[in-house]
């Protein structure tokens, strides 16, 4: 006569096997979506930059748009100068806050805000760095040409 079905250790040992893989296969996943979630957040500030360096064409030297970084309440902000009210206001506005990303640093020499001059050339070269949990991005202006992208690195010159 033969027994028929699992004993209770051989029913232990799949459940600890299959919540084993379980717990490696959630943190895989949490891993993938946390690191989307900064790599689509670091085009956005990214394409911010682009736009504003786009629109220093056509803008007059003295009153360029400003793109000003607030590390501490982690706050990008886009100004523009109001002929009317003698005054820069704020165009646009990336509050990483909402979303606890953290705007690590910005440095842009001494400054915390970067602008473009008529030829699409930056202020200063600098480096923007968001972290969220493990993972962190830079997005890099490089100083000479204006060229503007996103690295899973620090630059070179940080070391």
């Amino acid at each position: 006569m033969y027994n028929r079905g699992f004993t209770l250790i051989e029913l232990l040992l799949t459940f600890v096997i299959l919540g084993i893989i379980a717990t490696i296969t959630l943190n895989f996943s949490l891993a993938i979506i946390d690191e989307r979630k900064m790599l689509q957040k670091s085009y956005e500030i990214m394409q911010c930059l682009v736009e504003v360096r786009g629109g220093a064409f056509t803008k007059e030297e003295d009153y360029p748009d400003l793109v000003c970084f607030y590390p501490f309440s982690d706050l990008i902000l886009v100004k523009t100068f109001d002929r009317v009210k003698n005054m820069y206001k704020v165009i646009k506005k990336i509050d990483l806050s909402q979303e606890n990303i953290d705007l690590t640093s910005a440095v842009f020499g001494t400054n915390n805000y970067v602008y473009f001059n008529k030829l699409g050339i930056p202020s200063s070269g600098g480096t923007i760095a968001i972290s969220y949990k493990s993972v962190r991005k830079y997005i890099i202006v490089t100083p000479a040409t204006g060229r503007i992208y996103v690295s899973n690195e620090m630059p070179k010159s940080w070391d």
